[in-house]
């Protein structure tokens, strides 16, 4: 089982211009190659943004690479040989492998989000610290955010009764892949669990791909850190071009008790188009 890390501190820098590229930092324990420092971008805007996220992989070769860079503690003995981006096999293509490379682009709707992450690896030492650069392809203006990368917690997990939930889908490759996002915020000062029991299409002629996501990353366990996040991923494809407008993805989750009816992750239904949908669970009250 993979070992759990914990939190995760950000500093960010920039102009006020590049202020306006709302955005969230944080760490993750789902992979393999664990933890993954994940990043959201938000589009406040009526229009439609671009946005490329560099996650620093070209420090490495850099004196930005200092000794606690969790990139420099990636040499190629260590990796054995393949280059980080490779690691999957062959006869597997996974078509979303590109966020998880050095930089990404993501093309956010008016009033959505975007999420990539990048694998650490499991061989970085903690704590250790990434750099993240944000660039708005419209005008150019860019903001740094730095992320420390520390040991789990030891606090005990609790059930998620106050979390939020935002969707969001994508279009790739012609409309025939769709990339769907939920993301879970814990805000509770307490690490929450859950686990995905169910992830169904309804009205769509397509089917879910979610082996081209990294395995981890679909949401079979959650765990997210107090006042934190996660991503939960679904890859689509879609055997024609055109989506019906009732095309849509429905997810369900549970903890250690069945979550009540009017729990928001109970059922998470997200339209194949690119609309973002929030939810928010009121604290449990004792009795």
């Amino acid at each position: 089982m993979l070992q759990l890390w914990g939190f995760a501190v950000m500093t960010v820098v920039g102009s006020a211009a590049a202020g306006e590229m709302r955005h969230q930092v944080f760490q993750t324990q789902n992979t393999f190659l664990a933890p993954e420092i994940n990043i959201v971008l938000y589009n406040d805007k009526d229009y439609s943004r671009k946005f490329i996220v560099d996650f620093g992989d070209n420090d490495v070769k850099s004196p930005a690479a200092h000794r606690h860079s969790c990139l420099s503690r990636r040499p190629v003995a260590v990796m054995n040989g393949p280059p980080f981006d490779q690691w999957d096999p062959s006869a597997r293509p996974r078509p979303y492998g590109a966020f998880e490379r050095s930089t990404s682009m993501a093309m956010i709707p008016a009033k959505s989000f975007a999420h990539r992450y990048y694998p650490v690896g499991f061989f970085a030492r903690m704590p250790c610290e990434i750099t993240l650069t944000i660039t708005d392809q419209a005008d150019g203006q860019k903001i740094a955010s730095r992320i420390v990368v520390t040991k789990p917690s030891q606090d005990e997990d609790v059930e998620p009764d106050n979390v939020s939930v935002t969707a969001t889908a994508e279009s790739l490759d012609e409309d025939k892949l769709r990339l769907v996002t939920i993301l879970v915020k814990n805000n509770a000062a307490k690490p929450v669990a859950f686990r995905l029991v169910r992830k169904v299409l309804l009205d769509c002629d397509a089917d879910i791909s979610d082996f081209l996501v990294k395995e981890g990353m679909e949401g079979s366990f959650v765990r997210i850190e107090e006042h934190s996040y996660a991503a939960v991923l679904t890859a689509v494809t879609m055997r024609s071009g055109s989506v019906s407008k009732d095309c849509r993805l429905s997810a369900e989750f549970q903890a250690l008790e069945q979550l009540s009816r009017r729990h928001p992750l109970r059922q998470v239904t997200v339209p194949l188009s690119a609309i973002a949908q929030d939810h928010r669970a009121a604290p449990r009250v004792a009795k």
